[in-house]
């Protein structure tokens, strides 16, 4: 009856400290606003979203009815408010104009899209409403986004599980039954992990040429050598946990080899870290006091990667 009360104040305490996140950097208002009927043309357009943003993926253009852009073609990103995007505007007259943006997240690396029309002076309300109806917002994720992240998340499991599973479950009892080192099952654990370690690297390699594909609005095979893959990996926050998950993931598996007593160390707490730049790439990032998300986020992915990478080694162990 205790463990029950105490689990359940336990969840009641998790539910009190929620907060929402948001997903992606997706637009709270703007100016003009959306549909907007103006008397006189702005100056500008501004863009307020829910995430703060990388200026060097971020953009927005304002097209008029024959596609034709009448604004500047400098997006400015607020340094004081990197959620505050700005653009200005040329000579406009009498209208219906479009303002279509893009912005990369710099807290969860995703890319999203979005478009609204507002209206100048004497215009064809006909129009405003057909290209209301025709606006939207989006995220760029898709099926190549999908594939990589999985693969990533899935070689995690299988490193991260397989080092819990063989050092507390698998090794100690086969040692109490055969009095001996489970010989075949450790050569065939470290086969697992080393096929593990080789799908989250491929996945993190596909992941990075997704993203740089889609903020710099390229082609998979293109990004491989424009600079914004550069641009994208040495100066965005994406980039930097990127990198430092490839780290770690190199710290994997050179601690695997177990050249020297202290590496086996090393190995658990490289795993960790894979998880760790995983769980600050999501939207818990976002929320206003990110600690006890990113920490319950990676706490969450920890737990699923034993459980899941620990159910591939004993299936395969027992056979």
């Amino acid at each position: 009856m205790k463990r029950l009360l105490a689990s359940c104040a336990a969840l009641a305490l998790l539910f009190a400290i929620a907060t929402p996140a948001f997903a992606h950097a997706v637009l709270i208002r703007s100016s003009p606003a959306p549909n907007a009927a103006l008397a006189m043309p702005p100056a500008q357009v501004e863009l307020w979203l829910t995430e703060p943003v990388e200026a060097a993926f971020t953009q927005i253009k304002v097209l008029d009815t024959s596609g034709a852009r009448v604004d500047d073609g400098a997006t400015r990103v607020d340094p004081g408010d990197p959620a505050h995007v700005t653009v200005g505007l040329r000579s406009m007259g009498d209208g219906v104009y479009t303002v279509s943006w893009k912005a990369l997240s710099s807290v969860d690396g995703h890319v999203t899209l979005g478009a609204f029309p507002f209206a100048v002076g004497k215009f064809d309300r006909a129009a405003l409403a057909a290209a209301g109806a025709a606006s939207a917002e989006t995220s760029a994720a898709n099926l190549s986004e999908v594939i990589p992240r999985w693969l990533m998340l899935l070689g995690a499991a299988m490193v991260v599980g397989g080092y819990v599973f063989s050092a507390y479950v698998w090794r100690p009892v086969w040692g109490q039954i055969v009095h001996r080192e489970p010989d075949r099952a450790t050569e065939l654990f470290h086969s697992i992990e080393r096929a593990g370690m080789a799908l989250n690297i491929g996945g993190s390699l596909g992941m990075l040429l997704w993203s740089a594909s889609v903020a710099g609005n390229l082609t998979l095979t293109r990004a491989i050598f424009d600079p914004a893959l550069g641009n994208l990996l040495f100066g965005t926050r994406f980039g930097l946990l990127w990198l430092s998950g490839f780290a770690f993931a190199l710290l994997v598996i050179l601690s695997a080899e177990k050249w020297e007593p202290w590496l086996r160390y090393v190995h658990p707490l490289a795993a960790a870290g894979i998880l760790l730049t995983h769980a600050l790439n999501t939207h818990a990032a976002a929320a206003p006091d990110p600690f006890l998300p990113v920490f319950s986020d990676w706490l969450h992915l920890v737990a699923a990667c034993i459980w899941i990478g620990g159910l591939v080694h004993f299936a395969l162990g027992l056979y």
